[in-house]
């Protein structure tokens, strides 16, 4: 080994127990557990999770319904399957993409809609009926 290689190590070695030494000394000395407050609930981050619950049910349903193939499954008579060229099949890793069938759109938008104001009732329902915390806190 060349001389430098072991002085780095043994400096290096050094340097990591000093650092070690320096953390105990400020976790034992310097450091102090935080100031408690009491609150009685979480604030407005209830607001944000309510806001983002209500727009994953807008926006889970439109991928449903429109860019996934799983309403395609359930009623295939309302989309056609358009199939694609081979280069356009590599590049979008399908070889076909669905699409509406003409006259079909008011009634995936009818569907759409369907489970969307089905899903917004049960949102509704759980809120009302499930307390923000339980009666032990």
């Amino acid at each position: 080994k060349q001389w430098y290689q072991r002085r780095v190590a043994i400096t290096a070695g050094i340097c990591n127990i000093l650092e070690l030494y320096s953390d105990i000394f400020k976790l034992t000395y310097i450091t102090r557990r935080p100031i408690v407050h009491r609150i009685t609930d979480i604030g407005v981050w209830s607001t944000l999770v309510k806001g983002i619950v209500l727009l994953s049910v807008f926006t889970n349903l439109y991928i449903f319904c429109f860019t996934s193939e799983q309403l395609m499954t359930y009623a295939p008579s309302l989309f056609e399957l358009i199939p694609l060229e081979a280069e356009e099949a590599l590049k979008s890793g399908s070889d076909h993409v669905h699409v509406i069938a003409d006259g079909a759109g008011m009634a995936v938008a009818t569907i759409m809609m369907s489970l969307e104001h089905i899903v917004l009732f049960l949102v509704a329902v759980i809120w009302i009926t499930v307390p923000e915390t339980t009666p032990a806190v």
